[in-house]
C-alpha cells in the first residue's frame, strides 16, 4: 500500500526543470528574414535549447540581412581574432565541444574525397577582415589543405538597409 503523499517507493525521481528547446517554427517567427540555412546552422543548432540567450539575440539580427555569394578564404580574410582562434582550434584546444576530435577527424576525411568545402561559410564583416560565425571546422581543414586559399559558398550578414546594424539601444 503506497502512502497518500503519493511518494511511494516505485515513484522516479523528480528530474531537474530545463527549457524546452525551441522549435524552428518558432525560430522562423523570431528570425523571419534569416536565411534558412543561417537559421539552422548557427541559431538552431546553437541556442535550440537556450532560448533565454537566442531572444537576446533577436534586437541584433532585426537589423542584419544576409547576401549569397562565393570568397575566396585565405587567413589574410578573417580578422585577426578569426586566426587566433583558428589556430587554437586547430591546435585541438577547444573546451565545452562534445565530440570535437571525432568531428575534426570526419571533416578532414570529407574534404580529402570531395575537395574543398561546398558548404557555406556564416561570415560577419569587421573592420579588420572578416569574422568567421560559423564553419570552423572545414575552415580549419580547408586552410590546412589549401594555404594558398580556396573558393567557398558564403553568407555574408550585412546591416539592413537605413540602420547602422548595432543592436537597439546599443551605444558608440
Amino acid at each position: 500500500m503506497s502512502d497518500t503523499s503519493g511518494n511511494d517507493d516505485e515513484s522516479p525521481a523528480p528530474r531537474p526543470l530545463q527549457a524546452e528547446p525551441l522549435g524552428l517554427d518558432t525560430l522562423r517567427a523570431w528570425f523571419p528574414e534569416m536565411p534558412e540555412y543561417v537559421l539552422i546552422d548557427f541559431i538552431y543548432k546553437n541556442y535550440a535549447h537556450r532560448p533565454e540567450r537566442a531572444r537576446e539575440l533577436i534586437p541584433y539580427y532585426r537589423n542584419r540581412r544576409y547576401r549569397f555569394g562565393e570568397v575566396f578564404v585565405t587567413r589574410d580574410l578573417f580578422t585577426p581574432e578569426t586566426r587566433r582562434r583558428l589556430d587554437e582550434r586547430s591546435a585541438g584546444r577547444r573546451i565545452g565541444f562534445r565530440d570535437d576530435a571525432r568531428k575534426h577527424a570526419e571533416v578532414r576525411a570529407h574534404l580529402e574525397r570531395h575537395g574543398p568545402p561546398r558548404e557555406p561559410l556564416i561570415l560577419r564583416p569587421r573592420s579588420d577582415g572578416m569574422e568567421l560565425v560559423e564553419g570552423w571546422h572545414r575552415t580549419i581543414h580547408g586552410l590546412e589543405m589549401w594555404p594558398e586559399g580556396y573558393s567557398q559558398p558564403a553568407w555574408l550578414e550585412v546591416p539592413k538597409a537605413g540602420t547602422s546594424g548595432r543592436p537597439e539601444g546599443a551605444g558608440e
